[in-house]
């Protein structure tokens, strides 16, 4: 199944709210996963990002709707990057 690294940055309302974070990242893994993306890993970052988040979804499409399903809520905004196993990355580039 594809991995998918998403990096997020809070939004000035759940900046409000630093200190539950760590349930809202729960609330979100489980929204997600409703929606056919399985959460391999969420974290709390310092720097240009404030999470983290590595998934793993069986195409664009179910990794857009569950993407969406957390972008709704309006608490973060994020990108979303296709990350390729050395493998995976050895059949793609295979001439």
């Amino acid at each position: 199944m594809p991995t998918y690294v998403v990096l997020y940055t809070l939004t000035e309302q759940a900046r409000k709210e630093i200190n539950n974070i760590a349930d809202r990242m729960d609330q979100a893994k489980a929204r997600a996963e409703t929606t056919g993306v399985k959460v391999i890993g969420n974290y709390v970052t310092l720097g240009a990002y404030d999470l983290v988040t590595i998934v793993e979804a069986p195409d664009d499409e179910t990794i857009a709707r569950g993407s969406a399903a957390i972008l709704e809520r309006g608490n973060v905004a994020s990108t979303t990057m296709r990350a390729f196993t050395a493998d995976e990355w050895r059949r793609a580039t295979k001439t």
